[in-house]
């Protein structure tokens, strides 16, 4: 599994490299979040973001203590699965950047942080051997600021409009599976 998840890391770091955003590092706290709703994912026969309890990305995140209690973070959440060649690092990845939601994630330029869990084994156990990935993505505070001027400033250079900031409550952004929280 060591392997599996370096290597799924290399290729989403290479993803943001090659598009001028800096490299995600792993986070314990988001792996550990990571690995266990792939266990979990497995384990109850299900695939999606919100486990058979409800919670969602946010409470797992918040649960294995990645969180800060003040300052503004964001995170999001990419779940895939895959059976025989298509449970490979390269094919994973290839899925996720052919799907925008999921695209989103891997390219927004404020996460600095990653959890890649890996579990073997496949929602539907009938459909054959595999493995079932969750990735979740984080910035908190200095981080977030930083990665806001130099987006700010990237989006000046290339005379694009910038996104509003959120509000005062933590709010879903379009893609379902990221959270931002400013305060």
């Amino acid at each position: 599994m060591p392997q599996i998840e370096s290597a799924t890391l290399c290729l989403l770091n290479a993803e943001r490299t090659s598009r001028g955003l800096l490299a995600l590092r792993i986070n314990g706290r988001l792996r550990n979040a990571a690995l266990g709703h792939s266990r979990d994912m497995v384990a109850n026969h299900y695939f999606a973001h919100d486990d058979l309890n409800g919670g969602g990305p946010e409470d797992r995140i918040a649960a294995a203590g990645y969180m800060p209690r003040y300052g503004p973070w964001v995170i999001g959440e990419n779940i895939a699965w895959g059976t025989d060649y298509l449970a490979t690092p390269r094919e994973i990845v290839r899925a996720w950047m052919n799907s925008t939601p999921h695209r989103h994630n891997i390219l927004y330029s404020d996460f600095r942080e990653i959890g890649i869990g890996v579990a073997i084994g496949v929602p539907d156990p009938t459909l054959g051997d595999g493995a079932t990935y969750s990735t979740e993505f984080g910035a908190k505070a200095r981080e977030l600021t930083q990665a806001r001027r130099a987006h700010r400033a990237r989006v000046k250079r290339h005379h694009t409009h910038s996104k509003k900031t959120a509000g005062p409550k933590c709010e879903r952004t379009p893609n379902p599976a990221v959270t931002f929280c400013p305060n």
